[in-house]
This record gives structure tokens, sequence and C-alpha cells, in this order.
């Protein structure tokens, strides 16, 4: 059995039960199954990371390397992971990649077999941060949590140079297509789209944008103090747009109202 936190099995009336302690979860979720073996790893942190899994890979030390340098860099650059485990699971999704809760993620056999690489457990990981210990509001304000991790994935991927050569070759892509898009703005909820393609157009692509360019405008060194005071101010809270924007605003001391409006609500991309 996979699951979040310290787990306590006992025998009760002939039968094996399992439970699990953790806290400060916004959502409990557990796998089963006969066939698990599992291999662990210890980050530099002293954060276990157990990978369960039924399928015959040779990418477990693979997967489990990426994961342990992703879960050290989103804590170095926005705060501490908050828990002493975080598991990955092995199981069937209806797409491939992974799908984060707290303290756990699954990831799909197919992805976990034959990926190329596995960068979708680093913005997994990053939703520790983006989501679970900072909540928002996900139907309404995705670009929140989806954006933001993805942006910040980059940067575990790329260098400057390449981040710089990739957001401009994506903002070039965005801009021939946004026309097409209906709805096309970060104010858009999920149930607003049509199809994956264009939620994942706007939440995840634009709002990666948007938060290259506010890294542009405020300075790196300045952006990196942002993230570190978004995580003191709203661990474990919920945040909401305004929050966001006021800890931007008031961590570079820049008046950017007019820069988030126009990202958020235009339906013409502003200049990157």
């Amino acid at each position: 059995m996979a699951g979040p936190g310290i787990p306590f099995i006992t025998e009760q009336d002939d039968k094996k039960v399992t439970e699990f302690s953790t806290k400060l979860s916004r959502d409990f979720v557990f796998a089963l199954s006969t066939d698990y073996t599992v291999q662990s790893i210890v980050t530099p942190s002293n954060i276990e990371i157990n990978l369960y899994t039924f399928s015959d890979t040779e990418r477990k030390h693979e997967l489990l390397d990426l994961a342990s340098r992703s879960l050290e860099y989103f804590s170095n650059r926005i705060g501490a992971y908050p828990y002493s485990k975080l598991v990955i699971t092995e199981t069937s999704l209806d797409s491939k990649g992974g799908i984060e809760y707290s303290g756990v993620i699954f990831i799909d056999s197919d992805y976990l077999l034959t990926s190329e690489d596995f960068f979708s457990i680093t913005h997994a990981i990053g939703h520790q941060w983006f989501y679970n210990i900072i909540g928002n509001n996900q139907i309404k304000n995705a670009w929140m949590d989806e954006g933001l991790c993805d942006f910040i994935k980059e940067g575990f991927i790329l260098s400057d140079v390449e981040l710089d050569n990739k957001m401009n070759e994506e903002y070039a892509f965005l801009q021939t297509i946004i026309s097409e898009i209906t709805p096309n703005t970060l104010n858009s909820s999920l149930s607003d789209f049509a199809c994956w393609s264009d939620y994942y157009n706007v939440h995840y692509l634009r709002g990666k944008m948007m938060f290259y360019s506010l890294c542009k405008i405020m300075g790196k060194e300045s952006f990196e103090e942002f993230l570190f005071e978004y995580n003191q101010r709203f661990s474990f809270r919920i945040a909401t747009p305004k929050d966001l924007t006021q800890t931007a605003e008031d961590v570079s001391g820049l008046e950017l109202s007019t820069f988030f409006e126009t990202w958020i609500n235009d339906s013409e991309l502003p200049q990157l």
C-alpha cells in the first residue's frame, strides 16, 4: 500500500490494517497492489522518496534521481518541503504523465515505460508547493499553480540562454493561435474551455509566459525574493490573484497592476 505520511500497520481480527498519519494535507490518496515493489532514495535535505512500481523497468533509479533533484530545486527556490516523505506510485491514468496529491504523485504506467524524460514529474513535484502548500482556486485561477509550476520547472531544465530561446519560440507560437482560442484569457474558468489544448495553451502556456515576463521586469533576484515571500505569506492558506499580485508589488516596489491586468484580461497577448 502506498500513501502519504507515516504508515502504521497493525493486526486486527486476523486482518492487516494500515493507517497513515499526515499533517497539513489538502487531500488524501492511496494506492493498493499486491505487485508493488518499492525503491527509495534520500535527498540531501533528508527527505525520503519512495517509488512504488509493478512494471519491469530499468529506469527506476533515473526517476528517483530526477525526483530528488527536483524536490531540492523547488525547496531551495521557494521554501522547505514540509513532509518527511514523498511517494511516487505507478498507476494507470487516462493521460500520460503524473497527477499530484499532498505528499503523493501518481505516475502513468505507459509514461514510466516509454517517456524520453520524466519532467512531468518535476512539474508534479512543483505542485507540492503550488496547489498544496499555497492553495488557490484551481477551477477559476489555474494559472496560479499550472503557469507558475511550468515556469519554475523550465528553470530546472534549461540554462538562462536556453530559457530565453524557448520562451521566445513558445511566445511566437502562441501569438499565431491566440485569436483562434475561445476563451483565451487567464480569467477563464475550467468549464469555459471546450478542449484540453485550449485550456493548456491559456493556463499553462500563457500563464508561463506571464511569469517569465514578470521575472524580466522584476529582475531575477527580486523574482526569487517574490517566490520566497509568497510562500511565507500563504503557506497552507488559499491565495487569490490579488494576493499574488500584491506580493509581487510589495517585493519589487513596482506598480504592476497594468502588467497583470493586460496579461490576465486582454484577449491579445502583451509584449513579452
